[in-house]
C-alpha cells in the first residue's frame, strides 16, 4: 500500500530547498547534500564489500568441494576398514583382548633381611 503522500524524488526536495529564502536555509541545504553524498558513498562501499565477500565465499565453497572430492575415496576406504574391524572381519592385524592390555606390573617383593 502507499502512504497518502506521493513519493518525492531527490530533485524535488532540492528544488524546494532552493526556493526557500529564510536565513541559513542555504547552509542547511548544503549540509544535507553533503550528508547525503557521504551516506551514498558509505552505502556503495558496503555494497562493494558485500560483493567481495560473496565472491570470496564462492571461491571458498569451490575449494572445499574440490578438497572433499580429493579426500572422499580415502574417507570411504577408512569407513569400510573400520566397519570390517568392528564386525571382526579384519585382515588379521587385530589384537586379542589379552595382547591389547598393557603388561601387568608385579608388585615388589619384600626382602628377607635376617
Amino acid at each position: 500500500w502507499r502512504l497518502c503522500h506521493p513519493p518525492h524524488h531527490h530533485h524535488d526536495w532540492h528544488d524546494r530547498m532552493e526556493k526557500v529564502n529564510t536565513p541559513g536555509m542555504g547552509d542547511w541545504s548544503a549540509l544535507l547534500e553533503a550528508h547525503t553524498r557521504r551516506q551514498r558513498g558509505q552505502l556503495l562501499a558496503w555494497r562493494d564489500a558485500l560483493d567481495a565477500t560473496v565472491a570470496h565465499l564462492h571461491q571458498t565453497e569451490q575449494a572445499l568441494r574440490k578438497l572433499l572430492e580429493t579426500i572422499e575415496p580415502s574417507l570411504a576406504k577408512a569407513e569400510e576398514e573400520a566397519a570390517m574391524e568392528a564386525s571382526g572381519e579384519g585382515d588379521g592385524r587385530e589384537q586379542d583382548d589379552a595382547s591389547a592390555r598393557p603388561p601387568e606390573e608385579t608388585p615388589p617383593q619384600p626382602k628377607n633381611e635376617l
